[in-house]
């Protein structure tokens, strides 16, 4: 299994350039999974953008799914049939003003833990000062649309932390792969994080592995195999927080942000809508 698994889409705009990155939630097991699901989010997300008739962009040029376990292992899908990119589609006339045309939203995983993150290049109908919300229609049917996807699919990654009172002692490394780790009553679930430390460093072992729970004293790394080991010393598992935060929501923060980094109660930068 390996993983996390790693969607990036490309954006251009002219001058301009941007990515935008998500990863795979427990549901993508496989890069293959993430390929298979991907035209979901980025047909969505490209239906955001701001849509001239007589100028193409800003459009979706690329999309590039990849495993972040493996350096360079990466798929590259161009998002239409044939070569080309894909421009926005929402309302003909409503183009973006990249890099102002710009939404602030905030990622929630529980109650417990957020992040903020940009949606550029979208209709310049939605940025008006007033703050919103302010949002045509169409645009906030696309909006719910992608969110749905990402809601159903998809994480972002974050810092994994050690979680206090979860380390455990490593008596014995083996199994078939020498992946399999024992470790008295564990109490780790298939899928945690694990950080594994204190093991002969010479072998890949020691770092952080997703795991398959075999027993309530065993469980191997997924993706690992370390043919020859030779166990040496005592080592630890320690149960891991964080990695990946499966979106189970997503809020428009503000809508009418025309500058990154700007506070938002400056309207410096934005237009004006007309009475």
């Amino acid at each position: 299994m390996a993983g996390p698994f790693r969607m990036t889409m490309f954006f251009r705009d002219h001058a301009y350039g941007w990515s935008e990155s998500h990863w795979g939630n427990a549901a993508i097991g496989s890069v293959g999974d993430l390929k298979a699901i991907g035209p979901q989010l980025w047909k969505a997300r490209a239906a955001l953008l701001g849509f001239d008739p007589g100028d193409p962009d800003p459009q979706l040029v690329y999309v590039r799914y990849s495993d972040d376990s493996i350096k360079g292992d990466s798929l590259i899908e161009t998002p239409i049939a044939g070569g080309g990119a894909i421009a926005g589609k929402i309302t003909a006339g409503d183009p973006a003003e990249v890099p102002y045309s710009v939404i602030l939203l905030r990622g929630e995983s529980t109650s417990l833990y957020h992040k903020m993150f940009y949606l550029s290049g979208v209709p310049d109908s939605v940025i008006v000062d007033p703050p919103g919300p302010i949002q045509p229609p169409a645009f906030s049917k696309a909006l719910t649309a992608y969110f749905t996807v990402l809601k159903a699919f998809f994480a972002w990654k974050g810092k994994a932390k050690g979680v206090p009172g979860q380390i455990k002692a490593i008596t014995g490394i083996g199994g078939a792969g020498d992946n399999v780790i024992s470790c008295p009553a564990h109490g780790f679930v298939t899928g945690a994080l694990v950080l594994i430390q204190g093991c002969n460093p010479k072998y890949p072992v020691t770092g952080y592995h997703a795991i398959t729970v075999l027993t309530p004293d065993s469980f191997s790394l997924n993706g690992v195999t370390a043919p020859g080991y030779v166990y040496i010393n005592a080592g630890t598992a320690t149960l891991q927080v964080g990695g990946l935060f499966p979106y189970t929501n997503i809020v428009v923060r503000g809508e009418t942000h025309r500058n990154r980094g700007r506070p938002f109660p400056f309207v410096r930068g934005r237009r004006k809508v007309k009475a």
